[in-house]
């Protein structure tokens, strides 16, 4: 169970103390195993899941909660009031047709949305999609991309993604998605 092997995060710790850590990493891969034990069936739209089999969204879903965790803690350490915000921060998979899945930004700082998204390398190209980049825009929000295995990260605000062109995306079943191109990044800063 390649993707849910969440231990690689130890190692990222990221100035947050490892109890933190390995707590954080212990609650994720708790709620893998629950999540794949689970009998009910996933029958949200194949829009959410994209290619993937049940197994794979739900330890990507549980992974990416992990990542919101850590970074929410990495905030936290440097003094920062950062809380979950999205309409998953109850940390409940959605697992039926018509369940609230919506655009929301994963985080809040003082009223301004943070999105995160993860990348597992460095890319020629980022992909924000549509809805997200709209209500980055309306809400004046930022998407924090994390490299996971540089330990880098970037943040795109809504003045990129005004600038960036809007096509689909084939890796994501052809969902239309902000491009963005690492040459309009201002900078790669270390978590």
């Amino acid at each position: 169970m390649e993707r849910g092997n969440y231990v690689k995060y130890k190692d990222k710790a990221w100035g947050i103390p490892e109890e933190v850590v390995n707590d954080i990493i212990m609650t994720a891969y708790d709620h893998l195993v629950r999540e794949m034990l689970d009998e009910t069936p996933l029958t949200i739209s194949g829009h959410f899941k994209d290619h993937r089999t049940s197994d794979e969204y739900y330890a990507d879903i549980i992974e990416g909660w992990l990542v919101e965790d850590m970074i929410v803690a990495w905030f936290q350490a440097r003094g920062r009031d950062v809380k979950p915000a999205g309409s998953d921060k109850d940390r409940v998979i959605q697992r039926t047709k018509g369940s609230k899945i919506t655009t929301q930004m994963d985080l809040i700082e003082d009223n301004r949305p943070i999105e995160i998204q993860m990348a597992r390398q460095i890319y020629q190209v980022y992909h924000v999609k549509k809805g997200k980049g709209d209500r980055l825009v309306r809400e004046n929000g930022i998407v924090m991309f994390i490299i996971i295995p540089s330990d880098k990260f970037f943040e795109v605000n809504s003045e990129m993604i005004l600038a960036a062109e809007l096509k689909p995306n084939p890796r994501w079943g052809g969902k239309e998605c902000y491009w963005i191109y690492p040459n309009e990044l201002t900078s790669l800063s270390y978590i």
